[in-house]
């Protein structure tokens, strides 16, 4: 689920790193798909590189980013932690996990309904392949069997 609902990103490419994954991207606000900023992550462990194409839009993409709590769980315990360095490309990252997490819905939905139910974690679905069954008598089933079930299918 994307945190950031005013911005999306578009033509994303990923690439091989020396550190993992990189990728190229334009930032742009959801509603009209102007770019504001193009984006590249070299995968070698540093800074996301962000050039602005709309200074003003971008300034306000700054001042959003400002206004948010940005926390990130080290995994060691602590629990989230706040980030008060490189805010932006932590959103940017964020934005990046929610178009990734929509592109493997869309892809799973193809096949199979896709849901989940309020205890599963965010990052987690179930599915129940089509078989040639119809969608909607599935959709029925499930809510049947498990009425807090969220349907992410498209």
């Amino acid at each position: 689920m994307n945190k950031h609902p005013n911005y999306t990103l578009l033509k994303v490419k990923k690439h091989r790193g020396m550190e993992g994954e990189g990728f190229n991207a334009l930032l742009a606000l959801s509603s009209d798909k102007k770019v504001i900023a193009e984006v590249m992550d070299e995968g070698s462990g540093g800074p996301l590189f962000i050039r602005p194409t709309d200074k003003v839009k971008y300034a306000q993409f700054v001042s959003y980013v400002a206004s948010q709590s940005v926390t990130y769980d080290l995994g060691d315990g602590r629990g989230p932690v706040e980030i008060t360095t490189e805010r932006e490309g932590c959103v940017i990252e964020e934005i990046l996990e929610a178009f990734e997490w929509q592109k493997l819905i869309a892809r799973a939905s193809k096949t199979s309904i896709v849901f989940r139910l309020k205890e599963d974690p965010n990052d987690s679905y179930r599915k129940v392949p089509l078989k040639g069954r119809a969608k909607d008598e599935l959709v029925k089933a499930i809510y049947k069997k498990y009425p807090t079930a969220e349907i992410l299918s498209q």
